[in-house]
């Protein structure tokens, strides 16, 4: 089996990871997916509330897999 590819990022004292498995935030799944797509969306909350809303997608052929990670609309991570 493959690697899962993932994303990590602190914000304040909270960590947001998104891989294919799901969305984590402080190592909790918050939110997850099934199946194959070119675009995966989660979403979930950091304790302070703020809504935390991944999108990942495949550019192409789906070669390269790319995910951005919004905190209340702002963008904090873009790969």
């Amino acid at each position: 089996m493959a690697d899962v590819k993932s994303w990590k990022v602190t914000v304040g004292e909270d960590v947001i990871e998104v891989s294919s498995k799901g969305l984590f935030v402080n190592g909790k799944l918050q939110d997850t997916g099934y199946g194959i797509t070119t675009c995966s969306r989660f979403e979930g909350r950091l304790p302070n509330g703020k809504l935390v809303r991944t999108v990942m997608g495949a550019d192409g052929l789906g070669f390269k897999i790319h995910c951005t990670i919004f905190v209340d609309y702002e963008c904090v991570l873009q790969d």
